[in-house]
């Protein structure tokens, strides 16, 4: 990977040699990947800094109408996986609550509209089977 990218700052020149996955075993095997170095700067297919990613995010959410999200939002985990985005997020018992299933369809409807998707597993089966929930969670990009 070779690019100029574009922050906040100025303009940064990013070079990462890509490897491949040699590992017979790997469900990644004969994929290629960079070194976690250069994704700090960007996302791979993206000439723009995370930071100025964050930042038009930012604004975006400022400019928002009346039918947007008014409170800060915390995410279980916003996973970047195949050049899409997806949160995955653990209800404990306090999600059953009707004010907080409300809560979390509205917030979920807000993000959909950006194109960010939601999943939701029960917290005890994240606990008891974490490899089957990842996979799964996995196998829906």
């Amino acid at each position: 990977m070779r690019k100029t990218v574009q922050t906040m700052d100025g303009a940064v020149f990013v070079a990462g040699k890509s490897k491949e996955c040699t590992n017979s075993s790997c469900t990644h095997f004969g994929k290629h990947y960079y070194a976690t170095g250069v994704l700090k700067y960007s996302l791979p297919y993206s000439t723009y800094g995370l930071d100025v990613l964050a930042f038009i995010g930012w604004q975006h959410e400022h400019e928002l109408g009346n039918n947007q999200l008014k409170e800060r939002v915390e995410i279980d985990f916003l996973v970047f996986y195949k050049q899409k985005c997806m949160i995955l997020e653990v209800d404990g018992e306090h999600h059953q609550q009707a004010s907080q299933k409300t809560r979390d369809y509205r917030r979920d409807r807000v993000l959909l509209r950006d194109g960010i998707r939601t999943v939701r597993f029960n917290a005890s089966e994240c606990y008891n089977h974490p490899l089957e929930v990842v996979t799964e969670f996995l196998n829906l990009f």
